[in-house]
């Protein structure tokens, strides 16, 4: 699968338009309704090499993207977060790492297996 870096958007400096991240969120949605054999997002979700294919290619764009989404996001080392949809840890463990306590709440069971050996494989 091919998913051209311009699906995602650069953070705009300044104050963030309150349709921003919806708008965020749909080009995601659209990316992953372009793969091939997509089906519901029950089975894709629940399919491990579909899962697989697009959360563990080591993206390095990936990392500095979620980097500079959580600068954005400015949480204070230490804090407390609820990730909700957290799949492989995208956002969990980088916070675990500064000292907050994440809460995590992942329905795929696929994303769960992720998340748990980035978290062994962290050591976190």
């Amino acid at each position: 699968m091919n998913i051209k870096p311009t699906m995602i958007q650069p953070l705009p400096t300044g104050s963030i338009s309150s349709t921003f991240w919806r708008d965020q969120w749909r080009n995601l949605k659209l990316a992953h309704c372009a793969v091939p054999n997509y089906g519901s997002t029950r089975h894709f979700w629940g399919n491990k090499k579909k899962v697989h294919t697009v959360y563990t290619k080591g993206n390095k764009k990936h990392d500095e993207v979620t980097a500079a989404r959580l600068r954005t996001m400015n949480i204070p080392n230490g804090s407390r977060v609820l990730d909700i949809g957290a799949g492989p840890g995208t956002y969990a463990i980088p916070l675990a790492k500064r000292n907050c306590t994440v809460t995590v709440v992942e329905p795929s069971p696929v994303m769960c297996e992720l998340l748990e050996t980035r978290i062994h494989e962290e050591n976190i």
